[in-house]
């Protein structure tokens, strides 16, 4: 047990959850509905638009990067790493912005029909904000970070 009035800066692990609800499968669903028949535009599949197909390309990047910034985050406390906290506050934020922002792309994209329960985007959407806040908000996890890289107490 620490001694009375001690700080105990024992750095939690950021759970993935953000990135398994968006992830791949929302990626594959949105390329899946970028090149039905439905989503048109101009004439034309949305998925042969260079700028979709871009933003697809963002949408599968961003999740693994936050996936390697989780697993580096993971191993920090049992390598005894002193920029432990300072890891895992940044893997957090970065995995649930990243898990959201893709889930609103994929919202985006999907136009009005994504606010349909049968899509399941909405509901991805919904579930990935919670995140946002649990176990320390994501403005708390950059007033970690930034006393991390300044020293400030």
């Amino acid at each position: 047990m620490p001694p009375s009035g001690a700080v105990v800066r024992s750095p939690r692990i950021p759970r993935g959850e953000p990135l398994d609800l968006v992830g791949r499968p929302t990626i594959w669903w949105c390329h899946r509905a970028a090149g039905e028949v439905w989503c048109e535009a101009f004439g034309t599949p949305l998925i042969d638009a260079q700028a979709l197909r871009f933003g697809l390309a963002e949408m599968a990047t961003e999740p693994e990067a936050a996936r390697s910034l989780l697993w580096r985050a993971a191993a920090a406390p049992d390598d005894g790493d002193p920029d432990a906290a300072h890891l895992c506050a940044m893997a957090k934020r970065f995995a649930t912005e990243t898990g959201f922002t893709v889930a609103d792309q994929a919202l985006q994209l999907h136009g009005g029909y994504c606010y349909l329960t049968e899509y399941g985007i909405e509901k991805i959407v919904r579930d990935l904000r919670v995140h946002r806040i649990l176990e320390g908000t994501n403005e708390i996890m950059s007033l970690i970070i930034a006393r991390g890289l300044t020293g400030a107490a």
